[in-house]
C-alpha cells in the first residue's frame, strides 16, 4: 500500500495557539499602535522536518518516518483596537502545507486555518479583566513546530486521516480590594471534534474549568489560596462509537494547592505552589495525586531567563485518560546585536507522564506506563520594526518509553530545521495581550493599558520594596 494510503494524524490541541500567533510576526508596545488598525500579514516558513507524520521507526502503517522539505505560506489580517483602558486583537491566518521530497510526502499537503482574539480591560486601576478565544483547524500532521516550552505527550489515531477542530475560550479577572488582599478569577472552556469520526472513531470532546480563591498581598509576598475544578465530557455518536485503544470516560478533576509568589529584587521573581487533585472518572471511581510547581524568572530589558517544574494533571482528549505530568523547562532569551534588533532565544524541557489511576477497566485498552518526552528548541531571530523579520529555528522532539504493541503514543524522535520570513503592511506591531503579570507588584503589566495613576501606584509600590531592602 501506497504511503498516500498510511497518512497518519497528529492530534494534539496544546501549542496551536502558540503557533498561531508566531505566524503574525514580530510584536513591539502597543503604544505604536494606532487606536484601530487593520494589517495585512504573511509568513513564509521553509525548512526540513524528518518525521512529519510523529511515528515510530517500525510503525507498522507508514512502515517508519516521512522525511521530507516544508514549504509553509501563510497569509492573514490582524485587527487591533487600542484606548487607555481596552486593549484587542483579532488575527485570522490560514497556512498551506507543501511536502517535497518523500515520494509519499506530497499527498499529505494540506491546510490549517487559526483565528485567534484576545481582550484586555482595566475596569479600574485596580481590577483588570482579560478575555481569550481562538478556532485552529488542522489536517494530519500540519503542526511542524511545538510551543519552545511545550512537552505534551504526542497521542495519534492510530493511522486514519483526522481534521480536528477546536474552539477555545478563556477568562480571568483580578480584583484588588485592598492594598493588601486581591481576588484571582480564571474560567475556560474548549470543544474539539474530528470531521472524520466516522474512520477515526474520536468523540468530540468538551471541556470546562474554573478556579477562583484570594490573595494576600505582603510586601513582596504574595499568598494565595487557588481552588479549581475541571470537566471534561466525551459526546458518544454513532460515528464516534468506542474504538479499541481508546478510553472515552466523562472525567471530573478537583483541585486545591496553595500559592506563594515573592518578588525578591526588581528583576528577579519566583513562584512556589503545592496541592492536591482528586480524579474522579466515570467506571474508575478516584484517583489521587499531589500537584505543585516551582519557579524562578529574571527580566532585565531584552534580556530574560526562567527555570521552572511543574506536576499537573490533565487529561488527553485521544487515549481519554488522565495523565500527571512532571514536567522541567530552562528557557532564556537576551539580544546578540540590540541596535540592528538581533536577538537569540532557546529552550529545553523534560517531562515523565503517568496514568493518574490504573484500575484494569475493561474499556482502558492503552497501559500507557511511564512515557517521557524531551524538547530542545533554539531560535536566532532578525525582527525590525519596519522590514521583514527573519528566524533560524531548530528544535528536536523525543517521546520514548511508551509500551510497545501499541501506536496510539509511539515513541519516535524529530528533528525540525526552519527559515521563517514574516511581515505585516501596514509595517505596525502586532501583539496580543499576553495576560496576567507574573510578579506581585505588577510591574510586568504593560502601563500603556493604565492611567497615570496605576502607574504611579506600581511606582509607589516599587520605591516600598527597595526602602525595605537592608
Amino acid at each position: 500500500m501506497a504511503r498516500s494510503d498510511k497518512r497518519r494524524s497528529k492530534v494534539r490541541i496544546g501549542g496551536l495557539m502558540a503557533l498561531m500567533i508566531s505566524l503574525v510576526g514580530p510584536s513591539v508596545a502597543w503604544a505604536q499602535v494606532p487606536t484601530t488598525s487593520i494589517h495585512a500579514t504573511g509568513t513564509v516558513t521553509t525548512g526540513y522536518d524528518s518525521n512529519i507524520a510523529a511515528v515510530a521507526d517500525d510503525d507498522p502503517v507508514t512502515g517508519g518516518p516521512i522525511r521530507a522539505f516544508t514549504i509553509q505560506p501563510a497569509p492573514g489580517i490582524a485587527f487591533f483596537v487600542d484606548t487607555p483602558r481596552v486593549r484587542f486583537g483579532l488575527t485570522a491566518v490560514n497556512t498551506f502545507i507543501f511536502y517535497i521530497g518523500d515520494p509519499g510526502a506530497s499527498d499529505l499537503n494540506t491546510t490549517g486555518q487559526a483565528v485567534t482574539a484576545a481582550m484586555a480591560y482595566a475596569l479600574s486601576p485596580t481590577e483588570e479583566l482579560n478575555l481569550g478565544a481562538n478556532w485552529n483547524r488542522f489536517t494530519t500532521n500540519t503542526v511542524t513546530l511545538r510551543g519552545a516550552t511545550d512537552t505534551a505527550i504526542q497521542a495519534t489515531t492510530g493511522g486514519a486521516d483526522s481534521t480536528l477542530n477546536t474552539f477555545a475560550a478563556t477568562e480571568a479577572f483580578t480584583k484588588e480590594f485592598t492594598q493588601f488582599l486581591r481576588l484571582v478569577q480564571s474560567a475556560g472552556a474548549s470543544f474539539s471534534f474530528d470531521e472524520n469520526a466516522a474512520e477515526t472513531q474520536q468523540p468530540p470532546f468538551l471541556t470546562l474549568q474554573g478556579s477562583v480563591g484570594p490573595e494576600a498581598i505582603l510586601g513582596s509576598h504574595g499568598l494565595a489560596l487557588l481552588p479549581s475544578v475541571q470537566w471534561l465530557k466525551p459526546i458518544l455518536t454513532d460515528d464516534a462509537a468506542a474504538a479499541e485503544g481508546f478510553a472515552q470516560q466523562e472525567q471530573v478533576i478537583g483541585t486545591l494547592a496553595g500559592r506563594w509568589r515573592w518578588d525578591f529584587d526588581l528583576e528577579w521573581t519566583s513562584e512556589l505552589s503545592a496541592g492536591l487533585t482528586t480524579t474522579l472518572t466515570a467506571g474508575q471511581g478516584l484517583g489521587f495525586a499531589p500537584v505543585g510547581a516551582a519557579g524562578v524568572y529574571f527580566t532585565r530589558d531584552a534580556y530574560n531567563a526562567g527555570l521552572t517544574y511543574q506536576r499537573s494533571v490533565t487529561p488527553d482528549v485521544i487515549t481519554g485518560q488522565t495523565f500527571t505530568i512532571d514536567a522541567w523547562a530552562l528557557q532564556g532569551a537576551l539580544p546578540i546585536w540590540e541596535p540592528y534588533d538581533l536577538g537569540f532565544q532557546t529552550s529545553t524541557g523534560f517531562a515523565l507522564n503517568s496514568v493518574v489511576s490504573e484500575t484494569g477497566d475493561p474499556t482502558q485498552d492503552i497501559d500507557t506506563g511511564l512515557v517521557k518526552t524531551w524538547l530542545v528548541d533554539a531560535a536566532v531571530g532578525w525582527r525590525p520594526p519596519r522590514y521583514p523579520s527573519l528566524e533560524v529555528r531548530y528544535q528536536h522532539f523525543q517521546q520514548f518509553g511508551a509500551p510497545t504493541g501499541q501506536n496510539i503514543l509511539p515513541n519516535y524522535d524529530r528533528d525540525v530545521v526552519t527559515l521563517v520570513v514574516s511581515y505585516s503592511y501596514p509595517p505596525q506591531g502586532l501583539a496580543l495581550p499576553s495576560g496576567q503579570p507574573r510578579r506581585v507588584d505588577g510591574s510586568d503589566r504593560d502601563r500603556t493599558l493604565y492611567g497615570a495613576d496605576e502607574r504611579q501606584r506600581s511606582q509607589d509600590r516599587i520605591e516600598r520594596q527597595e526602602a525595605a531592602e537592608p
